[in-house]
């Protein structure tokens, strides 16, 4: 009997620590699903805060990108001043240009003039021609045989001092070996060939504005 009393005790004894166990057991399960609520809450706030954080970023990057636009507008629009600018400073000196082409030609005597003057300058000059110290009825000659080219008598002119007055003075007359060429005639040329060029410069001008704009942009 003594020891069934004993054993009873035992079990007694066993089964209320079994008890004190599974209390223990569901605490530490209860405790474990707080401790995984939290983890799920703690979770979502962090997602939250990702989010917003996204959002912040978008927003900063859009700002940023607004005021890039803004800087990028304001330097095009800059340059483009500039480019116009530049353009009509062109086209005010091609028309500068035209306007001297015009009033030279407009200057130059009439061409009945022409002899009259060559001749006086051959009979002022006849003492240096006859001494050889200036050659004025070689150069006149040279004059005569050149080529009906304006450009290249108005290049090489300068070749021949003796005739320093009538490039100063008088429209110069090129002939060849039959016919006389009359620089009035190529005067009119001359001013077509003017215009000619400069409506030309003033389209390429327009191109080369419209493509740096336009690459600026």
């Amino acid at each position: 009997m003594a020891e069934n009393a004993d054993l009873l005790a035992l079990l007694a004894e066993m089964k209320k620590s079994m008890e004190k166990g599974q209390e223990e057991m569901r605490k530490g399960q209860e405790e474990m699903r707080k401790g995984q609520e939290e983890m799920r809450k703690g979770q979502e706030d962090m997602k939250d805060e990702m989010r917003k954080g996204q959002e912040e970023m978008k927003d900063e990057m859009r700002k940023g990108q607004e005021e890039m636009k803004n800087e990028i507008q304001t330097h095009v629009e800059s340059k483009v001043g500039e480019i116009k600018d530049h353009v009509n400073s062109c086209i005010d000196k091609i028309e500068e240009d035209v306007q001297s082409v015009r009033r030279e030609i407009g200057e130059m005597l009439p061409v009945g003039k022409l002899s009259m003057l060559m001749q006086e300058l051959v009979v002022n000059n006849s003492n240096k021609i006859e001494h050889g110290n200036c050659d004025v009825t070689h150069e006149l000659n040279a004059l005569r045989n050149t080529d009906n080219n304006l450009e290249y008598v108005e290049t090489d002119f300068r070749h021949y001092p003796c005739l320093t007055r009538v490039v100063e003075y008088i429209c110069v007359s090129i002939y060849n070996k039959k016919h006389d060429v009359i620089i009035h005639g190529r005067a009119a040329m001359l001013i077509s060939h003017a215009d000619m060029k400069t409506k030309q410069l003033l389209l390429t001008l327009t191109e080369i504005q419209d493509g740096s704009i336009k690459g600026l942009l």
